[in-house]
């Protein structure tokens, strides 16, 4: 699968590339579609009418309903894996991205990812030097001691 036969799919489909959920959230319509791709939507434009619909019915990314897995045994555990994995890599290069801590941690899903991330900035330990737009996986963050 070449990107740019992707793109030139995704244009064909007439949607936009990202879409406002009645919550507010900006969900990005592009990637659900590269999974449909992916799974040979592209073969059929009805199944691409069909993922791209769907994008309202996914669950979106929010910390405030991540945070509280945080607290608990399994989370704290993992979450000081993953603090001092970045601590350590912070030490040696003085900045990370955003997957680079992840060496060992166990995460039930990509949004206790983030959750990690997050809770990292919310504490004050990083912030994160890249800007908006930035793809989730090549973020950046560097130490704010």
């Amino acid at each position: 699968m070449k990107d740019s036969n992707f793109k030139k799919w995704w244009k064909a489909t007439g949607f936009p590339p990202t879409a406002k959920a009645d919550n507010g959230e900006i969900y990005d319509l592009a990637v659900i579609a590269w999974q449909a791709w992916g799974l040979g939507a592209h073969e059929n434009r009805e199944h691409t009418k069909e993922a791209a619909n769907s994008a309202k019915e996914l669950k979106m990314y929010n910390y405030q309903s991540e945070r509280p897995a945080l607290f608990t045994e399994e989370g704290q555990r993992e979450f000081i894996k993953f603090r001092d994995n970045a601590i350590e890599l912070l030490n040696k290069a003085g900045a990370f991205m955003s997957m680079a801590p992840f060496k060992g941690v166990h995460c039930k899903d990509s949004f206790q990812n983030m959750a990690f991330l997050d809770r990292l900035v919310e504490l004050g330990d990083v912030r994160e030097i890249t800007g908006p737009g930035t793809m989730g996986q090549h973020r950046v963050f560097i130490s704010t001691k």
